[in-house]
């Protein structure tokens, strides 16, 4: 077997979640990697997919690939079963981290391994998943807590979960780590967030909702409540802007009947334009049923906006006191919500201020230094 030439440990990050297209989880894999990197506090390896974006990798010389079968395997059950074992087989590894627990890797007890399992959606809300998706994550899940030397997880609420549903865990194998923001999430120049409006026609002041259509991000209860406050002629200026997918529509409504009444389908953004449409908003609107994070809150209070989001799970523990909560399941506490920012301007004032405060709380490299501390401890260094 090869030996491992390198003075430092070398770590391989499995990269199949190495893309913006893996929503969340592919931020947290991208912004973490790409630090850990920069931090050069181990001899750091890739383990790509035909799912990782190659583009964005940091450069060969500072981050080789260890080439192998799982090069060129996409799923997960082949992925972890097969093609990293034989895979890594190949090569001198001293420790593993899996980004995902549908990464877990079953290799010889030689390899250290450190797996970050998210949330435990699937147990809290399995219904609004198929039943194929639940299953998978849940086999995977528990594999991995069984498996794994550590696990990092994103909140403490979310290893409140993970221990209220496997008791059987030592606490002490589970260390919180928070995310971050991506650095281009900051205040905006007024007159790049003015052009941005102007190309899409919002009006001065609007609500922003960013993410992918899933029933427990609650957009139809949020879109309620927005046409419960526009009952009031006092808010007959304020717009509600939605970026992401348009499966959340109801029938095939006119995208400039929906403009007529206030609401502005964005669809899919670039990524460079998220900054503004956050810094141009009144605030950022998240009425989730359940989050083991909730990056989208930091990404809007780092531009300066206050959020309006939920009294549940992992939100408080992310946004503070720059939060304004709901019950995500009252159309009437989150309209009610909508009303105070867009009615009394000293609160939006004082929670702007709030938010930026909060987000400077938040950092990739605090994040890198923490994940870096758990891979010494695992290795006995």
């Amino acid at each position: 077997m090869p030996t491992n030439q390198s003075p430092l440990p070398v770590v391989a990050l499995d990269l199949k979640t190495f893309s913006r297209q893996a929503a969340g989880v592919g931020r947290y894999c991208i912004e973490l990697t790409q630090n850990l990197v920069r931090r050069k506090a181990f001899d750091y390896r890739g383990l790509s997919a035909p799912q990782t974006d190659l583009s964005l990798l940091p450069p060969a010389a500072e981050f080789p690939l260890l080439r192998g079968p799982y090069d060129q395997v996409k799923s997960s059950v082949a992925r972890s079963f097969w093609a990293l074992p034989r895979g890594l087989g190949q090569h001198q590894v001293d420790l593993t981290h899996c980004l995902d627990p549908l990464l877990t890797s079953y290799m010889s007890p030689r390899y250290k391994q450190v797996s970050t399992v998210h949330d435990m959606i699937v147990w809290k809300y399995p219904s609004v998943f198929t039943k194929k998706h639940v299953f998978m994550v849940r086999q995977f899940t528990r594999m991995t807590l069984a498996k794994s030397d550590h696990i990092i997880t994103d909140s403490h609420s979310a290893k409140q979960d993970i221990l209220e549903q496997f008791p059987q865990t030592n606490p002490e194998k589970i260390t919180v780590i928070h995310l971050a923001a991506s650095g281009d999430y900051r205040p905006q120049a007024v007159d790049l967030v003015e052009q941005f409006r102007t190309k899409h026609q919002l009006p001065k002041r609007y609500f922003l909702s960013v993410g992918t259509q899933e029933p427990r991000k609650n957009r139809a209860r949020m879109i309620q409540a927005f046409k419960e406050m526009k009952k009031q002629s006092a808010f007959d200026d304020v717009g509600l802007a939605l970026v992401g997918g348009k499966g959340w529509l109801q029938g095939d409504e006119d995208p400039e009947q929906l403009r007529r009444r206030g609401i502005f389908p964005l669809g899919f953004l670039p990524e460079e334009e998220l900054p503004l449409a956050y810094a141009g908003a009144l605030a950022f609107v998240y009425p989730s049923l359940y989050e083991g994070f909730g990056l989208p809150l930091l990404e809007s209070m780092g531009c300066g906006t206050p959020v309006i989001t939920s009294n549940n799970s992992s939100l408080p523990e992310v946004a503070g006191e720059a939060g304004l909560y709901v019950d995500p399941l009252s159309v009437e506490s989150i309209s009610s919500a909508l009303v105070q920012l867009a009615d009394q301007p000293e609160l939006h004032q004082r929670l702007k201020e709030a938010s930026l405060t909060q987000a400077q709380a938040f950092s990739w490299d605090t994040t890198a230094a923490q994940t870096e501390a758990v891979y010494r401890q695992v290795l006995g260094l």
